[in-house]
Order: structure tokens, then sequence, then C-alpha cells
């Protein structure tokens, strides 16, 4: 399946809409975090750049939880909905088909990546830390 057809499937399936509406609370989230967990470490090799944006997608909205990261109701649902097409067997191209099972699921996380690189952003950079700057006195100064 073509990476644009997993988008579109992706995009026009209300399954992956209604389902991230059920995990919208602290503790429901918690659940699927554990799923994610679970998945991420048993495919680390053969997704480890995947890994890295579930990671700060889980963190993004347990700061959102927090009230320490504000998120609208659409980047919340686009975010959830990732993290759920990720966690689910049966998506577009279901995860016991080798290799094609991940690649969907990192062509979705990859999308909403995309859609959200504004805001991955600004969060990659609140949570950066400080870069230490060594400063050279230039002559004449003291």
């Amino acid at each position: 399946m073509k990476d644009n057809n997993v988008i579109k499937s992706f995009l026009n399936n209300e399954k992956w809409k209604k389902k991230a509406k059920e995990y919208t609370s602290l503790d429901k989230f918690a659940k699927l975090v554990e799923k994610a967990t679970e998945k991420m470490n048993s495919k680390k090799e053969s997704f480890s750049e995947g890994v890295k944006y579930l990671k700060m997608y889980i963190m993004m909205i347990y700061d959102y939880f927090r009230n320490d990261f504000k998120l609208t109701k659409k980047e919340l649902s686009l975010i959830i909905a990732g993290i759920v097409y990720f966690v689910s067997p049966l998506d577009a191209v279901p995860d016991f088909i080798p290799v094609a099972g991940m690649i969907d699921d990192i062509t979705v996380l990859s999308f909403v990546s995309k859609q959200l690189s504004g805001l991955i952003d600004s969060y990659d950079l609140r949570n950066s830390d400080f870069i230490d700057v060594e400063f050279k006195e230039t002559e004449g100064e003291e």
C-alpha cells in the first residue's frame, strides 16, 4: 500500500477519531501509553525513528494534562489518533505482516509529525537544555 493510500485511509476512517476521543482523560491515556510502550519495546529495531516521535507525543500529552503545554482539540485528537493507529494491530496493513505492518504505522506517525511540525519544534525547543556558550574576550575589552 502506498504512503498516500495509508494516509488517506487514516484521515478518512472515522474509527481513529472516535477511538482518540476515548483517550482524552489522563487515566485512559495512561492505558494507551502502556500499550504503545509495549509495542515500542518489541519493535525498537525496526522503528527507531518512530520511537523518538512517539515518545515526544506521549510527553506532549502528559504535559497537556498537567496544564504545562497547550494543545488545540484538533492537535490533541491528531496526536492521540496517531498513537491509537500505532497501537492497533488491525490498521491499513495489519501488524502481523512482516515489515509492511510497521511501515504503515511509521507512515501515519510521520504524517502526524508533518502536520504538527511547528508545534513539535516549539515543544522541542521548550524542553531542550540550554547550551553553554564560552565567550572569548576581544582585545581592548576589560
